[in-house]
């Protein structure tokens, strides 16, 4: 009743924000099902107050729709399309307004079109992620008098591992390989999953990536182990439990981040070296 006094005459909304925190916890998610039900109660169907659920996981109606005892719940759901990325050129237009117009930064001439490709590229021209990096970018460069020049990116890289993606790089860290193995297919694994920018990818797309990107011109090279790779990757159950990254599509034929701060974290820490082997940047290293 306060909430639908306090909007008056406008559309009244209990908002649930951030459900990646708890998308991976059945505790949680149940209790979340346990309110969605109060959508049949008369009381709260009088009141007109409406529950908003705000999140990165795509799929949660399909979440409900397959356990058991919360298909009830599916029927309650309302699955709004996700906020698309920016395209190149709106992305592109943000950064040079933003710093330049807005700010009134000054961007290294010369290597403008770089500095912009890498900000593109680390945030997956996600616009909270864009907004997020470039402010922790201006507030570096504010430092070194309004200008951005290419090693300003590594800092930026460096503050936004450590602060927004301190947790998602914690999880890639335990999902790499542990031991100096040859192949190091699992971190091939996600060093191209880095590279895949559609939302959904299946097996041989990501071994079509690991052919081009790690073995270039090599046709005779065998890409095998990388449906086991991403099976665990989606149980999380591989690297001694780690935690998931990925989940299955609806269709069960494909695959998805749970969350696209992994892709984000992935690019920025996952570097190939000259010996063609997948590292990554710790966090201590970036300068």
């Amino acid at each position: 009743k306060k909430i639908r006094n306090d909007a008056k005459n406008r559309k009244a909304f209990i908002v649930f924000d951030n459900l990646e925190r708890i998308f991976d916890k059945p505790e949680l998610m149940e209790e979340l099902a346990d309110i969605i039900t109060l959508a049949d109660d008369s009381e709260f169907i009088s009141n007109n107050v409406r529950l908003l659920i705000v999140g990165v996981p795509a799929g949660v109606k399909d979440y409900f729709s397959k356990t058991p005892n919360h298909r009830t719940i599916a029927n309650r759901i309302i699955e709004l399309k996700e906020v698309t990325r920016l395209s190149e050129y709106e992305a592109s237009r943000v950064i040079k307004h933003g710093f330049e117009t807005e700010l009134g930064y000054k961007i290294d001439e010369k290597n403008s079109a770089a500095i912009t490709q890498h900000i593109l590229w680390v945030t997956d021209r996600i616009p909270q992620a864009l907004q997020d990096y470039c402010l922790t970018l201006a507030l570096h460069a504010e430092k070194n008098g309004f200008k951005i020049h290419p090693n300003d990116l590594q800092i930026a890289d460096r503050t936004w591992l450590t602060g927004t993606l301190n947790a998602a790089y914690q999880t890639i860290e335990s999902q790499l390989n542990e031991r100096d193995t040859k192949v190091q297919r699992r971190n091939q694994v996600l060093y191209v999953l880095g590279k895949i920018s559609e939302s959904e990818f299946r097996t041989n797309d990501v071994e079509n990536a690991i052919r081009t990107h790690l073995y270039e011109g090599k046709h005779d090279v065998t890409i095998g182990g990388v449906a086991n790779c991403l099976a665990e990757l989606a149980d999380g159950n591989s690297a001694g439990g780690a935690k998931q990254i990925l989940r299955r599509t609806t269709r069960g034929d494909a695959y998805m981040f749970i969350d696209p701060l992994y892709r984000m974290c992935i690019r920025a820490m996952l570097r190939v070296s000259n010996e063609g082997k997948v590292e990554k940047i710790g966090l201590e290293s970036i300068e």
